[in-house]
Order: structure tokens, then C-alpha cells, then sequence
């Protein structure tokens, strides 16, 4: 076999280690990030819900919560009432999305800007925006929950 006499080992190697800093550690890295941008968006997202019905139940939530709120119930008493009044949701398979939705609704009802609005008002606006986000959560109670 002839060998190439401009061509070492050396030159090999060197071209290996270029090739590993300049293209394989910059996609890893995208890769890396990416990865971790589509955790945190999960992480952070409001629950969805996958139904009419569910909508509707989302807005009686917000309409209970509106109405202890405004009744000065105090917190204890009124966590009590709604976990009662929604104990069939809150046992189901998806119980843990439900109590982030009921808890949603209780932090949407504290909101100081909810102070003024009728809670059917507030219930009717979340009832209409969940149908129009396709169950997205996220412009009712934000993105964090």
C-alpha cells in the first residue's frame, strides 16, 4: 500500500480534534439546550384540559372560589368546602392535575384585579377563553401554577 507522505497520524488526529470542538460540541450543546427549554416550558405550564365538560367544571371552580372569596370565607374553611364539592375529580386518576386547577382557581379569586368583576362574570370570561385555548389554561392562570 502506498502511503501518502504528506499525510501523517498527526494530521489525523489533529483533524479529529477539530472536528470534535468545532461541530460535535456546539450540537450537543443545542441538543442540551433544547432539552432543557422543553422541560422548563412542561415544568411551568398550566394544566390542560381535554373536554367541553372539563372547561365548564374549571369555570364552576372559578365561580366557587369567587364566591367564598367574596363571602370572606376564610382559606382553611373554604379549601374544605371546594375539596368536598369536587371530591369525585379530585379522586380520579387525574387528581393531581384537578387540585393544581382547583388550587388555580383559589389564586385566580385572590388576584387583586378579580376584586371588582361578578364571579359569574369571571366564571362566564373562563369558561370562554378555555374553549377558545382549546383547554390551555395558561391565559386564564398564567403560566406558572
Amino acid at each position: 500500500m502506498l502511503e501518502n507522505p504528506f499525510y501523517h497520524d498527526e494530521d489525523a488526529k489533529r483533524e479529529r480534534g477539530w472536528l470534535r470542538r468545532t461541530v460535535v460540541g456546539p450540537l450537543l450543546l443545542i441538543a442540551l439546550t433544547g432539552c432543557v427549554a422543553v422541560w422548563a416550558t412542561k415544568a411551568h405550564a398550566a394544566p390542560r384540559v381535554h373536554s367541553a365538560e372539563e372547561c365548564n367544571l374549571v369555570a364552576d371552580m372559578v365561580l366557587v372560589a369567587m364566591a367564598l372569596k367574596k363571602n370572606k370565607i376564610d382559606d382553611v374553611k373554604s379549601l374544605g368546602m371546594m375539596t368536598d364539592t369536587y371530591a369525585s375529580v379530585l379522586t380520579s386518576p387525574d387528581a393531581k392535575r384537578w387540585q393544581e386547577i382547583m388550587a388555580g382557581a383559589r389564586r385566580l379569586a385572590e388576584r387583586p384585579e378579580a376584586r371588582d368583576v361578578s364571579p359569574s362574570d369571571l366564571a362566564s370570561a373562563t369558561v370562554t377563553a378555555c374553549h377558545q385555548g382549546r383547554g390551555n389554561l395558561d391565559v386564564i392562570f398564567g403560566t406558572a401554577l
